[in-house]
């Protein structure tokens, strides 16, 4: 899993790095906003769902 600048490092920013169509989707969703929480809060996240090359390999 790639964020878009260590994608782009790697030379892979044509197929990782960001969600858009044609590219591998690689992601977590966990059951929060951690954008919108305390900052204490963010480690009793749970990752809900694991999707890795747009499949789903993992879902709570």
């Amino acid at each position: 899993m790639y964020t878009i600048n260590a994608a782009y490092q790697e030379g892979k920013e044509a197929v990782r790095g960001s969600i858009e169509v044609g590219k591998v989707a690689d992601f977590q969703v966990l059951d929060r906003d951690i954008f919108a929480v305390a900052h204490e809060e963010i480690g009793a996240s749970r990752v809900v769902m694991t999707m890795v090359g747009g499949n789903v390999v993992f879902q709570d």
